[in-house]
């Protein structure tokens, strides 16, 4: 119903959209808990309306899936976490069932179906199934009838979606049902629920600590591009790696020496608004970058979202420019030769996954709807995107 989550999200702050979305989302969530007595497995956008303030609400909630179809994050069309959700919404094996088609179109996408899991089997995947319930008994979307074009039609005056015939209708789930246990047959393939898929894919850079060694490895390749690593066949955000590299040295700072214990790694959200930069030395010192780690330490406490800029000395460095600078840093500074550093400048390539530009097609945005400075709060969202091992 309009204004979708979408539209009431493009004026709003980052913590602001966060809060408007728990609001006007919480009556729902309570509607599901007291119907099925458990917290919903995953959560998919209604139509097109996506927005990167959605992922701390589910956090928030204990939902751990992020589940749909759409183009606005996109990993190499592989399952992957964004906002610490484990997101399967772009990947290799998506395919809509289309049982609005009647018997003939879901009997098509068997043929589909076979052709997806046997291109997928060399190296394994995740086929995401997708369709909406309504078709099995309607000709038309309810919201189509109703909200066509951002038309807010009065409660009073809402029309029920016009419906297929009773024999279409079952027409339809038989075809359904031919069509899961043609799925089911297939070899090698099985079928999992949104709640499993935490299992299958667990975060196992959390289940380790970093060491200085590990932390400085982890850091080094960001002087060329700002993007997530590999660790022991786990992956690592750039926005956990900023993390990691600002408690290794807020605890230099603090102690003197580099810390014989691990670094536990935390998750952090992306910066809420674009940096503000200015640089005015080409070299940093030791010193100021350490009272920087404090500094970005106590507001990575205090806020559980990364700084849009980061002060060091009299210079405002972008976060990217700043984990760059500290990468070619901490490899030579862990070795015991802590000198001035070059202030390096980082290509922040993570957020070429969210697009600048999208359609925003959705049957009842208004005609000539632009939520692309949505996509812009989602690029900076992107310090949080890493593959789903």
């Amino acid at each position: 119903r309009p204004p979708s989550i979408t539209e009431f999200l493009l004026p709003l702050d980052w913590e602001s959209g966060i809060e408007a979305f728990a609001h006007r989302e919480q009556a729902g969530l309570e509607t599901l808990r007291r119907a099925f007595d458990r917290v919903p497995a995953c959560y998919g956008q209604p139509g097109g309306a996506w927005a990167p303030h959605v992922y701390p609400v589910l956090r928030r909630w204990g939902i751990p899936v992020y589940l749909d179809a759409g183009p606005w994050v996109n990993l190499d069309r592989r399952p992957h976490r964004y906002g610490d959700v484990l997101n399967i919404l772009v990947v290799e094996g998506l395919l809509h069932i289309g049982i609005g088609r009647g018997a003939a179109g879901v009997a098509r996408q068997r043929a589909r179906m076979a052709d997806v899991v046997e291109r997928l089997r060399p190296s394994g995947g995740i086929v995401s199934l997708y369709a909406h319930e309504c078709e099995f008994v309607t000709a038309a979307f309810w919201d189509g009838i109703n909200f066509r074009a951002g038309k807010d039609t009065p409660r009073e005056q809402w029309q029920p979606a016009p419906l297929v015939s009773a024999d279409e209708s079952e027409t339809r789930y038989a075809a359904m049902d031919d069509f899961l246990t043609f799925v089911q047959a297939l070899p090698d393939v099985e079928v999992v629920g949104a709640s499993q898929a935490p299992a299958i894919f667990p975060d196992r850079a959390k289940t380790r600590a970093y060491t200085p060694d590990d932390i400085a490895a982890l850091c080094a390749p960001l002087a060329d591009a700002v993007t997530h690593q590999a660790v022991d066949g786990a992956f690592v955000s750039p926005g956990e790696i900023f993390s990691l590299a600002v408690g290794l040295l807020a605890a230099r700072a603090r102690t003197g020496a580099w810390s014989e214990i691990g670094v536990p790694l935390r998750y952090v959200d992306g910066p809420a608004q674009p940096p503000d930069v200015d640089v005015t030395s080409a070299r940093l010192s030791p010193d100021d970058v350490f009272a920087a780690a404090l500094r970005v330490e106590a507001y990575l406490d205090a806020y559980g979202r990364m700084p849009a800029t980061v002060q060091v000395g009299p210079n405002r460095l972008a976060p990217a420019n700043f984990l760059a600078t500290v990468g070619v840093a901490l490899l030579r500074w862990v070795d015991g030769a802590i000198e001035d550093v070059p202030v390096v400048r980082g290509r922040f390539v993570q957020a070429d996954y969210v697009p600048a530009h999208i359609d925003w097609g959705w049957i009842i945005f208004p005609p000539c709807f632009d939520g692309d400075p949505i996509l812009e709060v989602g690029k900076l969202q992107a310090w949080t995107l890493k593959p789903a091992s």
